[in-house]
């Protein structure tokens, strides 16, 4: 839950008042659904278990992790948990 905080916490900050814009000046540009998934990864839940936890299908956790990985440039789930609860390296 840290990470959301800190997400909404840098979303506010940025001054943009529209999804899209909010998103432009937000240092790791995710949905609200791919924090949640992020998130989740970062607690070690499988995309089994995501998707249980979330009503969706397995297809469509892959799908996000695959939309997260190319929009933050990283090649497994440890960087993306790791990006999720810290934010990107200054």
């Amino acid at each position: 839950m840290e990470s959301v905080a800190r997400a909404l916490w840098l979303a506010g900050r940025s001054g943009a008042r529209t999804p899209a814009l909010r998103c432009a000046g937000d240092p790791l540009p995710l949905t609200e659904r791919e924090w949640e998934i992020a998130n989740l990864v970062g607690v070690g839940m499988s995309n089994r278990a995501i998707a249980d936890k979330l009503c969706l299908s397995v297809r469509t956790v892959d799908g996000h992790l695959y939309r997260m990985f190319a929009k933050l440039d990283v090649d497994d789930r440890d960087h993306l948990a790791r990006l999720a609860r810290f934010g990107p390296a200054t």
